[in-house]
């Protein structure tokens, strides 16, 4: 019996439908190829497109997301920016480049600054867990960058860019896209990105933000094949960030060592997607990663800055990734049908990895059914049955059979042309990383650990979101509220350690962190959003939120941050010039540590705030500058203050958060 109610349930397939002529909703998140409004997904998606990208100067993630309601972006000099949302780490979301993962990073987590933005489309950010779609990583959503290549080409186009920002970044990039007789299409896409480093204090030679010099190179190539599309893609990133050491007073300050990072990433795809038979269609992703990052410590002479090496350490990240669905739309569209697959073999070695636990794969099959009840009432029901090669999925025990499934539910309805309301359900299950098992990273700076005891993840995730319009004459109006409720059992979170467990000179490291389970941890919370625009030339959007977290480490004791945004636009008809205002408001957070017993306890992060101005007009139809000013509130380190002796020492440490006030200027000529 219960393997009769499995197969039945397996394949229930699922899919996203479209609101208006019962066509499939192919959001780029869904995992096929063809893109759709935002407002018909099922899912509480929210697009940035690229006006805005480049009216906020925005060069990575780090910067985009910066101002975006429910996240936080923590940083670190040498692990990068990383990622928290609805108050859950980076872990719990997954990042996509035109549909397909990206492997993770340092620190289990993907550095934001090392996703660039020079040749992005659009961002879409998904506030609902996928992890029926996606397996592990998306249990508070999806953040897909879509690059302009992923759009379609003419017959010839181009660009070609440079961008300077007053704190010594210094970018140049270009890209070319081909359209050939047969329809099939090849773009190449290249860029560069240079940072002199910043630090809010004069230090003899090191940087709070460590100087780095990064390429990113993209090539695209689509072919028709019929009613198929075949699809290759290769994109590459190369990384050099330094360490310098300030002078050694035991030398007499004459020698220091530097410490440089490489980084290199690289993901080859291979995509064939389209309609098979009448009403059937295929999208089949086949993809390697490779993510490595070498770690070379050098003794340098300060009288000639001459240098010796003195250490090489490597690390090692390899995935392969195989995906595949097939929808059926039979019915007019009316219900449809999906059902797929999704492998991730993932590989590692390197000096700080245990060789015993150099590899951990995934295994899932998904499935669902969507239906429209009433032509403005829409309902999904998915399940997805996974297997992990280290650690047992029955804890999930769907239906109570021990069975490795989860489960989602989306409901969308809308009322009349006014307004969208949605409702998600989502059951979540992650197993540890490579990196979060067996990682251990020493340096001047950092005690780092992974911790092979760690237990997977199990979480519920509510969503419910809505959006209100209308129009009176040349004035629109909008409100947009939303609610989020995760629940996860043995949440993984990276914690400060309790620094008297360290051997004494290794007390004052910057990060000192280790992995640890929390066994119950909640975050909940929402926000609400307003729109006024007028004319369809001055536009404002405020926001408010709240987000509460709390967990079994604090006697779940509830512990409130709040936030706030707004965006104010403006474009002026007689200077053709667009004015842009960026505001975010981060609260008080609290984060976890370990007192000197091991007990978890709490750290608490201070409040600050971030203000962007941009100025952007075209020239002669081919030319397009933006100039601006970020960071106007010139913050650069919030004050960290601890609660039960997280730290046994007097060391008081600083979080970055910003490079200060800084100007920037944008030209782009288009080919």
């Amino acid at each position: 019996m219960k393997h009769l109610l499995f197969i039945f349930f397996i394949y229930l397939p699922w899919t996203v439908m479209a609101q208006e002529g019962g066509e499939i909703d192919t959001v780029e998140i869904t995992g096929t190829r063809a893109a759709l409004e935002a407002r018909r997904s099922v899912h509480n998606v929210n697009v940035i497109e690229a006006n805005r990208i480049r009216a906020q100067g925005a060069v990575n993630l780090t910067d985009l997301l910066a101002s975006q309601m429910n996240v936080r972006i923590v940083n670190d000099n040498v692990n990068g920016a990383n990622i928290m949302v609805q108050g859950l780490s980076g872990q719990n979301v997954k990042i996509l480049l035109d549909g397909i993962p990206i492997i993770a990073g340092e620190s289990n987590e993907l550095d934001l600054n090392q996703l660039n933005l020079n040749h992005a489309a659009r961002v879409e950010f998904v506030e609902n867990a996928m992890a029926v779609q996606y397996g592990s990583n998306a249990t508070a959503g999806i953040i897909n960058i879509v690059t302009k290549t992923a759009d379609g080409l003419e017959s010839i186009e181009g660009n070609l860019s440079a961008f300077y920002e007053s704190v010594g970044k210094y970018n140049v990039d270009g890209l070319l896209g081909l359209r050939f007789r047969d329809d099939s299409r090849m773009s190449v896409a290249l860029s560069r990105n240079q940072f002199e480093g910043f630090s809010s204090v004069r230090r003899p030679r090191s940087k709070l933000w460590n100087p780095s010099l990064q390429y990113f190179g993209n090539f695209r190539y689509t072919k028709p094949l019929g009613k198929l599309q075949l699809g290759l893609a290769h994109n590459q990133f190369y990384e050099n960030q330094i360490n310098k050491g300030d002078p050694d007073p035991g030398y007499l300050y004459r020698t220091t060592n530097d410490v440089e990072f490489i980084t290199n990433r690289f993901n080859s795809v291979v995509t064939l997607s389209g309609e098979v038979f009448n009403k059937f269609r295929i999208d089949v992703m086949n993809s390697y990663q490779h993510y490595s990052r070498d770690n070379h410590e050098y003794l340098i002479n300060l009288a000639d800055e001459t240098r010796k090496e003195l250490n090489v350490t490597d690390t090692w990240f390899g995935s392969y990734a195989f995906r595949g669905n097939a929808d059926y739309r039979p019915n007019e569209g009316r219900i449809a049908y999906l059902m797929g697959y999704d492998v991730n073999l993932n590989r590692s070695k390197g000096w700080n990895i245990d060789p015993l636990g150099s590899a951990i794969d995934d295994y899932g099959v998904y499935g669902g059914v969507g239906y429209y009840v009433m032509p403005s009432l829409y309902v999904q029901g998915a399940l997805r049955w996974m297997h992990n090669s280290k650690f047992s999925a029955d804890s999930i025990n769907f239906l109570g059979m021990e069975l490795p499934i989860v489960p989602s539910i989306n409901i969308k309805y809308d009322i009349a042309d006014v307004a969208t309301v949605r409702l998600a359900y989502t059951k979540s299950f992650r197993a540890p990383g490579l990196r979060e098992l067996y990682w251990d990273f020493q340096d001047a700076n950092h005690s780092v650990n992974g911790n092979p005891d760690l237990k997977p993840e199990l979480a519920d995730n509510v969503t419910a979101s809505a959006t209100f319009a209308w129009q009176r004459g040349r004035h629109r109006f909008g409100i947009s509220p939303m609610f989020y409720y995760n629940y996860i059992q043995e949440k993984i979170e990276f914690v400060d350690k309790d620094r008297s467990t360290l051997p004494p000179a290794r007390q004052y490291v910057n990060v000192a962190m280790i992995y640890q389970n929390i066994a119950r941890f909640r975050t909940y919370g929402g926000n609400i959003g307003f729109t006024y625009s007028y004319n369809n030339r001055f536009t404002v959007r405020p926001a408010i939120g709240m987000l509460m977290r709390s967990g079994s480490n604090s006697h779940h004791t509830v512990y409130r941050t709040p936030e706030a945004n707004a965006t104010v636009t403006y474009a002026d008809k007689w200077s053709n010039i667009a004015f842009s205002l960026f505001y975010k408001y981060n609260g008080r957070l609290s984060r976890f540590g370990l007192d000197r017993d091991g007990e978890l306890q709490d750290r608490i992060q201070e409040d600050y705030h971030l203000l962007d101005f941009s100025m952007a007009r075209s020239f002669a139809t081919k030319w397009f500058a933006t100039v601006g000013v970020k960071n106007i509130a010139g913050v650069t380190e919030v004050e960290q203050t601890t609660r039960g002796g997280v730290n046994n020492t007097d060391y008081s440490p600083q979080l970055p958060v910003g490079q200060g006030r800084q100007a920037f200027f944008r030209i782009t000529r288009q080919l």
